[in-house]
């Protein structure tokens, strides 16, 4: 019986697309399962620019027949996401009725219902995402391929308790707690169910080498885009400002109350902060940063391209993540990065793409956005490195690493 792999994704991000393009190009691929989806932009969306920027990021490649959707709550949220009125705004957000997490659950008991009717020989799902499709599928006798693209909730938690008194201007962009403690639950018996774990990085791996009867943990880092001709940056004059992009959400958890802290120490004149993402202008700590920097909200990614050619340095000291996208897009264009293990992504700084502080450390900050301002770091030398990091680390080395991985196993 030839492996075919279903693939189970609420919303279909990066990495996700990796690994549906790895098991399309070597006819691995069973059904991507999603919420919203598309094999090509929608006439009627293409009239309203907004919709159509939308329905763009849902479009994907997968054969005809095998993209299976589950449309209708994915939908209200984005309405309720994007309605603009409050009240409805808040059915939108983790926890509530339209919660990402009841659409990730929502699919998840779909999937679970639907693999008796034509039982691929494995599921390759997500951590907090996956618990019913995972258990229906050892039911069967079906391989259960989990990746975590984070690390797990009960790990996760104890990072948002010590966060919650370190800064309190801060406090209100944490996640809310309640939920982390009722993700663990389901997220343990993920970790129970799976027979081969996926891990995105080292902090990764070492999260899930600590859970409860951990499966064997393949490390398999998201990968970078391959370098243009011409991605190196230019050479900083001494007398321009230096020019820092941060691209993501303005939440504590990126670390950017120790930013904010690490850049009162030098005058606009002297450092620039650029910063593209949500944000909650309502919560103090963020409004402070956001006072002192260039902030230009959400942007399409063409935008944030632009950017990163515009700047010396992409800055991302997140306190805990899978493993920064954001970062590895930098990277790939030539820009040196800014960044602590808790973005996933130390082990490309350290190989030469940029400048590694410690997590939660405003003085580390401080003390590389002061050696980068005063020339005491070659950044166009950097540029140089992250550009050669790129070229060995690519997405298609993830592709491959995933595709060898399934097709060395067999069902149980």
């Amino acid at each position: 019986m030839p492996v075919k792999v279903d693939l189970v994704h609420a919303t279909g991000n990066e990495n996700v697309r990796q690994v549906l393009q790895s098991l399309n190009e070597l006819q691995l691929l069973g059904r991507f399962w999603t919420t919203v989806g598309f094999h090509d932009v929608p006439r009627i969306a293409k009239a309203v620019p907004s919709v159509e920027r939308i329905a763009s990021k849902r479009v994907f490649d997968a054969p005809s027949g095998r993209l299976k959707t589950r449309l209708h709550m994915e939908v209200a949220r984005n309405v309720a996401e994007q309605s603009g009125i409050e009240p409805i705004a808040r059915l939108a957000r983790r926890g509530s009725h339209l919660g990402i997490d009841r659409v990730q659950d929502d699919l998840d008991r779909h999937v679970a219902t639907q693999l008796k009717r034509h039982r691929p020989s494995s599921v390759y799902g997500y951590l907090g995402q996956s618990v019913r499709t995972l258990e229906a599928a050892k039911r069967q006798g079906i391989q259960t391929i989990l990746e975590m693209q984070h690390v797990a909730s009960a790990e996760y938690l104890e990072l948002v308790e010590r966060e919650y008194d370190a800064d309190p201007e801060w406090r209100a962009t944490l996640p809310d707690q309640r939920v982390l403690r009722r993700d663990i639950v389901g997220q343990t018996a993920e970790l129970e169910l799976a027979d081969l774990i996926v891990a995105p990085s080292r902090q990764v791996a070492l999260s899930a080498s600590r859970a409860h009867n951990p499966a064997p943990v393949h490390t398999i880092p998201y990968g970078c885009a391959v370098p243009a001709m011409g991605a190196r940056h230019q050479p900083r004059r001494k007398s321009d400002p230096l020019k820092l992009l941060f691209v993501g959400r303005v939440v504590s958890l990126k670390g950017l109350s120790y930013l904010e802290q690490a850049l009162r120490d030098f005058p606009r004149r002297d450092v620039e902060l650029t910063i593209i993402g949500g944000a909650d202008l309502s919560v103090p700590g963020v409004r402070r940063l956001v006072e002192r920097a260039d902030y230009r909200g959400r942007q399409p990614r063409s935008a944030v391209l632009a950017a990163i050619r515009e700047h010396d340095a992409f800055v991302m000291p997140s306190i805990v993540e899978g493993r920064s996208l954001a970062v590895l897009e930098a990277v790939s264009l030539g820009l040196p990065v800014l960044v602590t293990p808790g973005s996933g992504t130390d082990d490309l700084a350290a190989a030469g793409a940029g400048i590694v502080v410690p997590s939660r450390s405003a003085s580390g900050l401080r003390d590389a956005i002061e050696a980068m301002h005063r020339g005491a770091v070659d950044l166009e030398a950097l540029s140089a490195g992250a550009v050669a990091v790129a070229r060995q680390s690519t997405w298609a080395l993830f592709r491959s690493q995933i595709g060898n991985l399934v097709r060395s196993t067999d069902a149980p």
